[in-house]
């Protein structure tokens, strides 16, 4: 569970989406949904050959713990890659004048055209 000055604001998010979505298909009269998906696999490239296959779990009771290695499947990298998208906008909409939905619609549009905003 989220916590913190933005948790629990579900309509707010939506309607930055909304506002990102139209403002992808002005810039690119495509599909928002199709940018959308498309960035996210060019992330999952990039993000795929820098994550690690294997991850460390502990197994185990009280006192006897086992570190056990384990394989990472395709949907938790998604799911990192989606996360790393969302940071980023979080972190170039933080302390900006330029709204959320802007930055939103940027980082999508750069994974979208392989390009960084840098």
């Amino acid at each position: 569970m989220l916590q913190g000055r933005n948790s629990g604001k579900k309509i707010k998010t939506i309607n930055i989406v909304k506002k990102s979505f139209s403002l992808i298909n002005k810039k690119t009269n495509l599909n928002p949904i199709q940018v959308l998906v498309s960035a996210v696999e060019n992330w999952f490239q990039i993000f795929y050959f820098s994550s690690p296959i294997e991850d460390s779990l502990l197994l185990g009771q009280k006192i006897s713990n086992k570190r056990v290695s384990v394989d990472i499947s395709p949907y938790r990298r998604i799911s990192q890659a989606i996360y790393m998208m969302a940071i980023g906008v979080k972190k170039s909409s933080f302390k900006s004048e330029k709204p959320i939905s802007d930055c939103l619609t940027e980082e999508i549009l750069n994974a979208y055209k392989n390009s960084s905003s840098r």
